[in-house]
């Protein structure tokens, strides 16, 4: 069998000729390249000559052009290659846009001989074994891969959010406790406070994601938790500009359900509908609730009057840090964590959208088989 080929990209002399030394010696054929312009000429190099690499290890921190610009290319030359990440792992958003790009695997510096030779084993093995490519390198092997990836940053990620997100919420206590804040600046610092227990609260969603736990389950009338994600954004000024229109159906049954995780997923389609909504001359937000009584089951929809959502992301918007909204600095987690969310309750989610006209995501959620009481919200009665 022919010795699988490896491309080595870095800057630093010392570093590269370790990781070549390294691979080599492991029986590995290798290429060097000291900039992400030397190794996207030497890609281009081999795909002329109809002969590929089987994996791509580079840096991220390099001059000229980093690795994130470089796999960006990359996947343009030779989409389906898989990227080892080597990186100091100082920045968390930038591991956030490796996991954007499919990354197999990362190696945190400083990193063992044996510690390299483990990991470029693992990720051609499961190469080797996927035995399925697609364009742009989105196949079944990175998206395994990437849930891997996700299981191990997401509580690194989320202890730095978690830092961050104490101190300012330490800021707004002090604020609403002294009795030298005058009202206005209480009810600006209670949103804030609000705000900070939202980034919490998604912070645990993002955890979930990678370590799925047990819901924690109430009855409550459908409109609650919906109601409450309306109110906290209202308060916050989301919706000051937009028209919020409401129909909901008389005599709902109570759901059973996790009552702040639903809060999270109507904060994030909310959310969603108002980033849509952003260059539109007419804002309004419709949502419906109904019950399907075959199935028992409640109908939530959140409909806007937005940019809409071309037919070929109708998937993608649901994977984790798809986002088309990068430059505006969003993370592609609110929908996935929504998705999340549904199945859990063994639900479902649709969308409905046309673009230039608007969106209309609706979820189907079990209703409680009896009525009981309800944790919140007053309760309905189920015929």
């Amino acid at each position: 069998m022919a010795p699988k080929q490896i491309l080595v990209v870095e800057d630093e002399f010392n570093t590269r000729f370790a990781i070549d030394f390294v691979l080599s010696k492991a029986g590995y054929e290798t290429a060097q390249a000291q900039t992400g312009a030397e190794a996207l000429s030497i890609l281009k190099e081999r795909v002329a000559a109809k002969k590929s690499f089987d994996l791509m290890v580079t840096d991220i921190q390099m001059p000229g052009m980093n690795g994130i610009e470089l796999i960006d290319e990359m996947r343009k030359i030779s989409g389906a290659l898989p990227v080892l990440v080597i990186t100091g792992f100082g920045d968390k958003k930038m591991l956030v846009e490796l996991l954007r790009r499919g990354c197999a695997d990362y190696l945190d510096k400083p990193f063992s001989p044996d510690a390299l030779i483990e990991v470029v084993s693992c990720v051609l093995n499961k190469c080797e074994s996927a035995q399925q490519t697609c364009e742009n390198g989105d196949n079944q092997l990175i998206k395994t891969d990437r849930k891997g990836l996700i299981g191990e940053l997401a509580p690194q990620i989320v202890h730095e959010i978690n830092n961050t997100s104490q101190v300012i919420q330490g800021y707004a206590e002090l604020l609403l406790e002294n009795k030298a804040t005058d009202a206005a600046t209480k009810k600006i610092a209670s949103s804030i406070y609000d705000a900070v227990q939202a980034t919490v609260q998604l912070n645990r969603q993002i955890l979930d994601i990678a370590r799925p736990k047990g819901l924690q389950m109430t009855n409550f009338t459908p409109e609650a938790p919906l109601e409450k994600a309306v109110s906290f954004l209202t308060g916050a000024g989301i919706f000051k500009r937009c028209t919020m229109k409401r129909n909901y159906q008389e005599n709902l049954p109570p759901l059973r359900g996790d009552f702040q995780q639903l809060n999270q997923a109507f904060l994030n389609l909310l959310v969603n509908a108002y980033n849509a909504m952003q260059q539109s001359s007419l804002k309004t937000v419709t949502l419906t609730i109904g019950h399907v009584a075959e199935a028992n089951m409640v109908s939530i929809s959140i409909e806007d009057t937005g940019c809409g959502i071309p037919p070929e992301n109708y998937r993608k918007i649901f994977e984790s840090y798809f986002t088309t909204r990068l430059a505006e600095g969003g993370t592609g987690l609110g929908l996935a964590v929504v998705k999340h969310i549904v199945e859990c309750h063994g639900g479902t989610i649709e969308i409905m959208s046309r673009v230039g006209r608007g969106s209309i995501f609706t979820l189907r959620l079990p209703a409680a088989q009896k009525t009981t009481a309800c944790i919140h919200g007053k309760t309905n009665n189920q015929s």
